[in-house]
């Protein structure tokens, strides 16, 4: 099974409270924690890297995520229910917790992801791999799974 991967033409690297203050997170690479309890919603992530960002201080609601990777970043106890995630990487991340309930996964990876407790019941997986990955009690009840792969998974 081939992924299709993330499209990551030019970034820039920039931070959190610039996209914030423009609304808007294309094209960028962010390396740098955020500060501050932070609400992100109702928005698109496109051509984005997120490199060690600790997540947990941060609400994301309500987000597109395309073309996009995640290294080395605590997601843990997020909230992607009801999302579209079309080309994303997720490596080396903490998902503890994390749900992805009703949501649509195309070409995403999960490269030695801690899941313990991840939810994607009645998602729609297509062409998803999960390499590596700590799925001890995640739930993936009524979810509709097409060319996926579990790769050694604890």
């Amino acid at each position: 099974m081939k992924l299709v991967a993330p499209k990551l033409s030019y970034i820039e690297k920039t931070s959190f409270e610039e996209c914030l203050k423009k609304m808007k997170f294309q094209d960028v690479h962010i390396d740098q924690n955020i500060q501050q309890r932070t609400i992100i919603q109702d928005l698109t992530f496109d051509g984005c890297l997120f490199e060690n960002i600790d997540f947990t201080k941060v609400s994301l609601k309500h987000l597109d995520l395309i073309d996009v990777t995640f290294d080395k970043c605590d997601l843990s106890n997020q909230n992607f229910d009801h999302q579209y995630l079309n080309r994303v990487q997720f490596k080396n991340c903490k998902l503890t917790g994390t749900s992805f309930i009703e949501t649509n996964l195309k070409d995403v990876l999960f490269d030695h992801c801690q899941g313990r407790y991840s939810n994607l019941s009645s998602s729609q997986l297509f062409n998803v791999m999960f390499d590596h990955c700590d799925l001890q009690e995640a739930s993936f009840y009524d979810a509709n799974l097409k060319k996926y792969n579990l790769m050694k998974q604890i």
